[in-house]
């Protein structure tokens, strides 16, 4: 897969590079003092020049927008097929299943609100976790909402979510957890990067104690608001 990046994007800055040169010869000739004094005594050939000159530089901008894109869009493809390898090294799907859940998993990162290239790794956090294909594909979906909600990566809500569901068992639901976070982070006083990062601990002490999770997550949203953020209330 590397490879054949590599060998696009070698096959593009070769064929760039043809390109600029072209464009960099004709610039010394029509630069040239002696071109010049002649064009500049016909008007259509003064006028040409200046196009000429013009059209030149459009297109070395053009070439340096394309490259980036394409820079880009190559890197993006990556990251993306070495979040689906994970997945296949967990669930050692055949390629019909993998394909499958490749299509189920585009279909999510089309609303993902700039989550695409994570979606694949944040369903491997969550089923490394729950252990379970099916229910880590409905997991992501309520994840991948709670992220735009709560305005973090994918990867952070998911793992809030997995690790939440985890402690709670068959107690736990995963749209109610989603909606208390973000219930606790719009009542209380810090960021839902915060209750992602703490809640679950809090959670787990909680349940060993016969806390309800929500009791909890309300609690520390109160303290969040009387101790000036998460630090504070820890």
């Amino acid at each position: 897969m590397t490879g054949n990046v590599d060998a696009m994007m070698s096959k593009f800055g070769s064929s760039a590079d043809k390109l600029s040169g072209k464009f960099g010869s004709l610039q010394n000739k029509i630069s040239s003092t002696k071109f010049q004094n002649f064009a500049s005594q016909v008007a259509i050939l003064n006028n040409g020049m200046n196009l000429m000159g013009n059209s030149a530089m459009l297109a070395g901008a053009g070439i340096a927008v394309v490259g980036t894109a394409l820079y880009k869009s190559a890197k993006l493809s990556m990251e993306y097929e070495k979040g689906m390898a994970k997945i296949n090294a967990t669930t050692q799907s055949t390629a019909p299943e993998l394909a499958k859940v490749k299509a189920e998993l585009m279909a999510i990162g089309e609303n993902s609100g700039g989550n695409f290239e994570r979606i694949p790794q944040a369903h491997e956090k969550i089923n490394s976790v729950l252990n379970d294909a099916s229910v880590s594909m409905n997991v992501l979906k309520v994840a991948n909402k709670g992220a735009q909600a709560g305005f973090v990566d994918i990867d952070v809500a998911a793992g809030a979510l997995a690790q939440t569901m985890s402690i709670l068992g068959k107690q736990g639901n995963a749209s109610d957890i989603m909606d208390t976070m973000l219930g606790a982070k719009k009542a209380g006083a810090a960021e839902f990067q915060d209750f992602a990062n703490y809640l679950p601990s809090l959670i787990a002490a909680g349940k060993n104690l016969g806390i309800a999770y929500k009791d909890i997550a309300g609690s520390f949203s109160f303290l969040t608001t009387n101790f000036s953020g998460a630090d504070s209330a820890m």
